[in-house]
């Protein structure tokens, strides 16, 4: 069911690519694009529209992820769980994965998730470790789910105390 952690690192640079994204390695970012602040109008219109970076690099590479999960996953009688590589660069100590969940199940509150759920997790987690989602974090992690589109979410895997 799940991809190989390189397999899907790869998967969404090439969707990113395919798009006409350009993957820069981390803090290459900054130095191509300038200074930026956060504060600054365009970006506090564009977050305030939705408009996130994820939420346009999701729209632009949607379809692969789509294509990917129907050559890999055919639908069959239980909802399809699946996850990819988002963002594994660490970034403000946190690393995120994006995740299709036909049942819309990892939204619910932590533990309100059904057996049958549970189940489908742990065996995509035996089948890809390094893809893994973990709705119950250790004590020094914070995780968070966010829709970013129809049955698929961004789980933010925070680790704030993983070094100063």
């Amino acid at each position: 069911m799940g991809l190989g952690n390189d397999r899907s690192h790869h998967l969404a640079r090439d969707a990113d690519r395919r798009c006409g994204l350009h993957v820069l390695q981390p803090g290459a970012a900054a130095l191509a694009a300038g200074p930026i602040s956060p504060d600054s109008a365009p970006l506090h219109l564009l977050a305030t529209a939705g408009m996130t970076p994820d939420s346009v690099r999701f729209a632009l590479t949607r379809q692969a992820y789509l294509d990917e999960i129907e050559r890999s996953d055919p639908p069959d009688e239980a909802p399809r769980l699946r996850t990819f590589v988002w963002d594994d660069t660490f970034r403000a100590k946190t690393y995120s994965t994006l995740v299709y969940d036909e049942s819309d199940e990892i939204a619910l509150p932590k533990g309100a998730q059904s057996a049958a759920w549970q189940q489908r997790l742990q065996k995509s987690c035996l089948e890809n470790k390094k893809e893994c989602v973990n709705l119950d974090p250790g004590p020094d992690e914070v995780v968070g789910v966010r829709k970013i589109g129809e049955h698929f979410y961004i789980l933010d895997n925070s680790l704030p105390n993983a070094f100063p």
